[in-house]
C-alpha cells in the first residue's frame, strides 16, 4: 500500500504540474472580457524595471500602472526619474505598460480607450511577440500620436520587419472621450476597425502568423521628431483603457481556469486526471488480488 500512495502522490504532482502548463497554453483559447475593475495579474501581466530603449525616452514602471474610477489608467511623467534616473532604467521619463500573460492565437480583440493629447506621446493598443517568447517579431499596431488624436496609425510587423505605417483621420478627437479599436486578424488578412466600422485591412501579402500578446501602453518618443513631434514634458499625462476583450478565430479548448498556480482543468488535463486514477485503480486491484 505504500508503495501505491507514493505513485499517488508522483501522479498527482505531475497532474498539477500539467495542468498548469495547459492553462497558460491551450487555455490561451479561452476568450477575454476584462472591464478593468481591478488589475487581474491570472490574465495580465504589468511591466516594470525596463526600458525599450532606442525611440523610447521613458522606461515601464509598475506603479505607472492603477485602476482609476473602474478603468486602466496607463501614466506618462517624470517620476520618479527626475530625482534619480537609476530608478527609470536611466530614462529621463517613466511610463506604463500593460499586457496579456497569455499569448493568444489569432482572433479579434478589442479596446475601449481614450487617449493622451500631447506633442511626442505615442499610446499603443497592440500585439505583439518576438525572442523573448522564443518566436520571431510579429506585430499588429493601432497607435495614437499625441501631437494630433484626430488621427490613428496602422501598421504590423512580419520577423522584424515594418514600414507598412498607414495614417487615418478618425472623425473624431480620440482624447475626449472612449472609442472602440478592434484588430481582427489570422495569418492570411488583418482588418482595423474603429467603433465597429472597417477603417483599414490587409490581405494577399505575408502577415504575422505567431500568437501574440495583447499590449496597451503609452510612453515618450526621441529622436524621431518628424513622425511624432518634439516631447517636452510639463505635466503627467494619461491614457485609458475601459475594457479589452479577446476572441479566438476558431472554438478552442475550454477552461476554467481562474487561479493556474494551483491547477485548472482543461479538457486534456482532466483527460490526463482520470487516466492516473484508472492506473492507480488497477495498482490497487493487482496488489490486493496477489496478496
Amino acid at each position: 500500500m505504500l508503495a501505491v500512495m507514493k505513485i499517488f502522490i508522483f501522479l498527482t504532482t505531475v497532474f498539477y504540474s500539467f495542468s498548469a502548463y495547459a492553462c497558460s497554453t491551450l487555455g490561451a483559447n479561452n476568450s477575454i472580457q476584462d472591464n478593468m475593475g481591478v488589475i487581474d495579474t491570472y490574465t495580465w501581466r504589468v511591466s516594470d524595471g525596463w526600458s525599450n530603449g532606442g525611440v523610447f525616452a521613458s522606461a515601464w514602471r509598475a506603479d505607472h500602472v492603477d485602476i482609476y474610477a473602474n478603468t486602466l489608467r496607463l501614466t506618462l511623467d517624470d517620476l520618479p526619474c527626475v530625482g534619480d534616473a537609476t530608478l527609470c532604467s536611466g530614462a529621463a521619463y517613466a511610463g506604463g505598460e500593460y499586457s496579456s500573460a497569455s499569448l493568444l492565437p489569432a482572433g479579434e480583440v478589442s479596446f475601449d480607450a481614450k487617449v493622451a493629447k500631447a506633442s511626442g506621446v505615442i499610446t499603443g493598443l497592440f500585439l505583439y511577440t518576438g525572442t523573448s517568447d522564443g518566436q520571431p517579431h510579429d506585430e499588429i499596431d493601432i497607435e495614437f500620436l499625441g501631437k494630433n488624436t484626430t488621427q490613428v496609425q496602422f501598421n504590423y510587423f512580419v520577423s522584424g520587419v515594418g514600414g507598412h505605417e498607414v495614417l487615418l483621420p478618425l472623425g473624431f478627437d480620440a482624447s475626449q472621450a472612449m472609442h472602440r479599436y478592434t484588430i481582427r486578424w489570422d495569418a492570411t488578412h488583418i482588418e482595423w476597425l474603429v467603433d465597429g466600422v472597417q477603417k483599414h485591412q490587409v490581405s494577399g501579402v505575408v502577415l504575422p502568423s505567431s500568437p501574440m500578446h495583447i499590449y496597451s501602453n503609452i510612453w515618450a518618443a526621441t529622436g524621431v521628431d518628424a513622425w511624432s513631434g518634439a516631447f517636452v514634458y510639463a505635466n503627467p499625462l494619461y491614457s485609458y483603457v475601459d475594457t479589452i476583450t479577446y476572441n479566438p478565430l476558431y472554438a478552442g479548448i475550454t477552461s476554467a481556469c481562474e487561479q493556474p498556480q494551483v491547477g485548472c482543468f482543461t479538457p486534456l488535463s482532466t483527460w490526463v486526471w482520470l487516466g492516473s486514477l484508472g492506473f492507480i485503480t488497477l495498482l490497487i486491484r493487482r496488489i490486493h488480488s496477489s496478496g
